[in-house]
């Protein structure tokens, strides 16, 4: 049953490798080529006197980096037997926490087991690390993506309840290709009898839009997922219900995900905890934490000038087609709700007809639709 997972875990790691061998070639080479730009200019410079052959002697980084995102859970859990991810906000946090945490450990190496950086770049090493960082979530989800698309390393999972939060539910990730869980049926009603092919029908209508196949009665979840080896379920019941019913799930499920209403509990910023062995939720208000502020502050702007310094080349280029190819100003400006309800303007380059404001109020009193 975890064979799709598994493909899936692998498949995520190759994704990871692609990252950071793509982000050590561009800096190792790039860094190269500017040295040698800049010596073939006149200017006397340490920069890129080394070979690039040298870097060959790191080619562990890679499975170090898929070792230190194992044991962040970053691969489903458990990589033997993957289920939900994590969200893609804690992901992106451990994952550049990984890759801080291996790039550090190739300074360490340097440092300690040849008494030396000389011959190595710590500029191509600190910028690697930082490009990993920013870079592994992206070549992760274009992996989903394909994986997605191939319906290849798919997660089956079974759907216990037939209410409003199991429609939400099989929407979702009928249409998300992050999670990889696919819901192969679903379970409803408590009779031990199955529901009329009528009913059935009726139902699949009115609750799951996507056709989602009616395997039978919440009663019938153990012995249809023994015959059919399917180990992960997500439980959509009424909290009673699914405790009645939970010792029953536990003797055959290695998986249980219990989801209680529609954004019922904020997802980002909580976390499981146990206070005299009663469980809980804890949720964190980082808005109000001044250092969670200023770290987010730092974050953006850090990225912002980053993402400005690499699409400069863009901005240049943009105004003049913009002029080639319509009439009208290059910019767009927006009137737009700020912090604290401060209006503000936002700017882009103009996409649109220069009217499009006026068109749209148009369109939208002429056309009901």
């Amino acid at each position: 049953m975890f064979t799709q997972g598994r493909i899936r875990v692998l498949a995520l790691c190759v994704a990871d490798i692609a990252c950071v061998l793509l982000t050590w070639a561009l800096m190792v080479y790039g860094y190269w080529a500017l040295g040698k730009w800049l010596t073939y200019m006149g200017v006397v410079t340490s920069i890129g006197r080394y070979s690039p052959s040298l870097y060959l002697a790191f080619w562990p980084v890679p499975l170090v980096f898929i070792f230190i995102n194992s044991s962040f859970s970053l691969y489903h859990g458990n990589w033997m037997y993957p289920a939900a991810p994590l969200s893609p906000v804690e992901e992106m946090r451990r994952l550049f926490g990984s890759s801080l945490l291996t790039h550090i450990g190739v300074i360490a190496v340097l440092a300690f087991a040849y008494q030396t950086t000389e011959g190595f770049s710590r500029v191509v090493i600190a910028f690697s690390g930082l490009l990993t960082a920013l870079g592994a979530q992206s070549f992760r989800n274009w992996m989903r993506y394909i994986l997605f698309k191939t319906k290849i390393g798919q997660i089956p999972v079974f759907l216990a309840g037939g209410g409003e939060v199991a429609s939400h539910v099989t929407t979702m990730l009928g249409n998300d290709a992050y999670s990889g869980l696919n819901i192969v049926g679903y379970f409803d009603g408590v009779d031990k009898v199955r529901t009329n092919q009528k009913k059935r029908r009726e139902k699949q209508k009115n609750i799951f839009k996507r056709g989602l196949p009616f395997l039978g009665s919440l009663r019938d979840i153990v012995s249809v997922a023994k015959k059919r080896d399917v180990k992960i379920l997500l439980a959509c019941q009424d909290e009673r219900l699914f405790r009645q019913q939970l010792e029953e799930f536990s003797s055959w499920f290695t998986y249980i995900e219990y989801i209680p209403s529609v954004r019922a509990l904020p997802l980002f910023g909580s976390r499981v905890i146990s206070i005299g062995g009663i469980g809980g939720f804890e949720m964190v208000n980082q808005g109000r934490m001044k250092i969670k502020r200023l770290q987010k502050r730092v974050l953006d702007t850090l990225l912002s000038s980053i993402a400005f310094v690499f699409l400069l080349p863009f901005f240049i280029i943009l105004p003049f087609l913009i002029k080639m190819t319509s009439h009208g100003p290059v910019f767009f400006r927006q009137k737009r709700l700020g912090r604290n309800g401060v209006p503000i303007y936002v700017w882009k380059f103009r996409s649109m007809y220069r009217d499009a404001d006026e068109r749209l109020k148009i369109l939208l009193a002429s056309d009901p639709r």
